[in-house]
């Protein structure tokens, strides 16, 4: 009953929603549109260029953003990496906040078990950016299934997962979001961490 009442009240003190329906019909039909602009966001930035990097292709999305494959740009070098960028409507002050602590843990980790840490900046548009090691590989609950992993080789992928998380502790990194979808099983068989968005230390 008590939130019936508060809701009716709501609608009473607004300014005339109901009164002049053209105007917010207008105000719901541009809302709209921006949502539209923001969902394609992700296809405009294919083919940009970020720093000596162009984007390819999405390859995921979490709270703070989107991942994208790039490639260097100059065609004397064939380097891939991943590139994370904040966009508009998720560039809060909280996720900037966040996305800073992740440049900031990643740039002090060195471990064969970590993705591991390029660059970063901002786009021309002055999203911020961060650039990683691309993995090219599986979700280590999907590679296990795909490859019919034994028991043993199981419980050695585990080993490196723990000895990547061993490294990150003794250097006062809690990971925060351990889970087989943050856990790539590269094209050799090797454990690479990613995501360290909601990392602390």
């Amino acid at each position: 009953k008590g939130e019936v009442t508060q809701f009716l009240q709501s609608i009473y003190e607004s300014e005339g929603w109901l009164e002049d329906h053209e105007d917010y019909k207008r105000d719901l039909l541009s809302e709209i549109a921006d949502d539209i602009d923001l969902l394609s966001a992700d296809h405009s930035l294919i083919g940009k260029q970020v720093g000596s990097y162009t984007i390819r292709k999405k390859v995921g999305e979490g709270g703070m953003g989107s991942v994208y494959m790039a490639e260097r740009s100059d065609s004397e070098l064939d380097h891939q990496v991943a590139i994370k960028i904040i966009q508009h409507g998720r560039a809060s002050e909280d996720n900037i906040r966040r996305f800073k602590r992740e440049q900031q843990i990643l740039a002090g980790l060195n471990h064969p078990g970590i993705a591991r840490f390029f660059d970063s900046g901002a786009t021309a548009d002055g999203f911020p950016y961060i650039i990683m090691e691309y993995i090219e590989g599986l979700p280590i609950d999907e590679y296990c299934e795909k490859n019919k992993c034994s028991v043993d080789e199981r419980i050695n992928l585990f080993k490196q997962v723990l000895e990547a998380v061993e490294y990150a502790h003794e250097n006062l990194v809690i990971h925060r979001d351990l889970k087989p979808g943050n856990i790539f099983i590269d094209g050799s068989g090797n454990v690479k961490i990613l995501d360290f968005g909601i990392s602390k230390l």
